[in-house]
């Protein structure tokens, strides 16, 4: 086998590199062993329940990332319209037969940094659980006094089968870049950039 040029200090020169590029130095070997697909089974997708909260995703935010605004018209609809857009970011929700549930329980002082911790708390899941979300149904409370906001979920989910789901990116984290949510008008929002 030829060595390609300007390796192991070899100086590249013009007829070198056209060498190089030329479609004859280029051989592709081939493959020894290819493995015979595996044939799909096709199973009708599961039926969603219709939701009031909204997502859509962002584009050109940043480099490596995935961006989403979600709007809800109270902090449980914002809390299910996030995690929505996180999933979705993840795995085509309707490719995932849920096999697999868990309950989480979040509080925090800061309605912020609640749904931070939600959608933190779905990143490790995944992680954590080797499983692909169906859904994630959240229920957000105050405390009386408005001390302290109470998040309890139920998530749904199979383990990861990538023959089976459509995986989508792998998200590594939420971030804090670009992070915000407010009250808006009668409603909520919140725009949230994830490390893929």
């Amino acid at each position: 086998m030829e060595s390609l040029p300007g390796l192991a200090g070899d100086p590249v020169g013009d007829e070198d590199v056209a060498a190089w590029k030329s479609p004859e130095s280029l051989r592709i070997s081939p493959r020894r062993h290819s493995p015979s697909p595996r044939p799909l089974r096709r199973r009708p997708p599961p039926r969603l329940p219709s939701m009031t909260a909204r997502f859509r995703l962002i584009e050109d935010v940043a480099l490596a990332d995935a961006a989403f605004e979600a709007t809800g018209d109270s902090p449980s609809e914002l809390c299910l319209a996030a995690a929505q857009a996180v999933i979705d970011t993840m795995v085509d929700p309707q490719t995932v037969r849920p096999t697999w549930s868990t309950t989480v329980t979040l509080r925090n002082r800061d309605f912020s940094e609640l749904l931070f911790d939600w959608l933190s708390e779905l990143v490790y899941l995944k992680d954590a659980e080797a499983v692909a979300f169906h859904e994630a149904v959240p229920t957000v409370t105050e405390d009386c006094d408005g001390a302290e906001w109470n998040l309890t979920a139920t998530v749904t989910g199979a383990p990861c089968h990538p023959e089976e789901q459509e995986l989508r990116a792998d998200v590594k984290a939420v971030t804090k870049h670009l992070y915000e949510v407010r009250r808006l008008g009668d409603g909520w929002f919140a725009r949230v950039v994830l490390d893929i």
